[in-house]
């Protein structure tokens, strides 16, 4: 059966629908047009490393939240990586350039983490960059297939 675009792009959407953050939200909207004018998904909140990581963002110590995140990372592996996390808070507060860097940052820190490249995928195909996307979401999916850090997150 030959292959087609559209064919692709199905099969993206469903690696995104399954790349669910550790909260329950699909974190590939967080790049979506219509989402850059509400919160995106966010990591839980409640973890008190998020949570200085949060207040070390507002002072501008960004390296000190992405160290604060990494910790959290590493005692509570169920979240997403660390550079995804702070590309989720730039994503809340609509700064798009920061987001995209983060994002492009987990791909070289947690190269075989899928979430980064279907949030990425997304961007692609908003922005109208179709084979870009189309490589994003099948670099995605296929990561997905033996992902096995955190079984929650491939739901």
């Amino acid at each position: 059966m030959r292959r087609t675009f559209f064919g692709s792009v199905m099969l993206g959407s469903l690696a995104v629908s399954c790349l669910l953050c550790w909260s329950g939200s699909l974190s590939a909207d967080i790049l979506s047009a219509d989402s850059m004018d509400q919160p995106a998904p966010a990591v839980d909140q409640r973890i008190p490393e998020v949570l200085d990581a949060i207040a070390k963002l507002g002072q501008g110590n960004e390296q000190g939240a992405l160290a604060d995140l990494k910790k959290a990372k590493e005692k509570y592996p169920q979240l997403s990586p660390a550079e995804v996390n702070l590309a989720k808070f730039y994503a809340q507060a609509n700064q798009g350039e920061r987001t995209l860097f983060w994002l492009e940052q987990a791909t070289q820190e947690a190269p075989n983490d899928p979430e980064a490249y279907a949030i990425l995928g997304q961007e692609a195909l908003r922005a109208n960059r179709r084979a870009e996307g189309q490589l994003l979401f099948e670099k995605a999916y296929q990561l997905l297939k033996t992902y096995t850090e955190n079984p929650d997150r491939k739901k």
